[in-house]
């Protein structure tokens, strides 16, 4: 190593190894990152079956679900009954024109069937 204009300069040999070891550096990256690339793909098809059976039941679990509500909202509308909410603070930070009509939280709020106005 020798100094020129005070900066330290590499003599050509010693920069042919350094470039050598980066290289050489950069290649062990680049297989270490092939290598957990074909890892995990291997670990996800492992328990690929698994999750897919997983979400066959949780689909078939929310059609169910929404049938029953469905089925529950028809009755209701049927016997002219609306559902009922408990009003949190997130619901009127969302609606402001709640607050402006005096409800506040805990208030019991009425969701029943929509009733057409009527031309009077």
């Amino acid at each position: 190593m020798r100094k020129e204009n005070g900066v330290n300069k590499l003599s050509e040999e010693q920069e042919n190894l350094r470039m050598t070891a980066l290289e050489l550096e950069f290649k062990a990256r680049y297989w270490k990152a092939q290598y957990e690339i074909r890892y995990y793909t291997l670990e996800a098809e492992k328990i690929q079956p698994e999750y897919d059976k997983y979400l066959a039941v949780q689909r078939q679990k929310n059609e169910e679900l929404q049938k029953l509500f469905m089925e529950q909202m028809q009755k209701n509308q049927e016997a002219g009954l609306g559902l009922s909410h408990i009003v949190t603070q997130e619901d009127l930070d969302a609606n402001p024109d709640l607050v402006d009509e005096g409800i506040s939280v805990g208030d019991e709020i009425g969701l029943g069937p929509q009733t057409e106005p009527t031309a009077e």
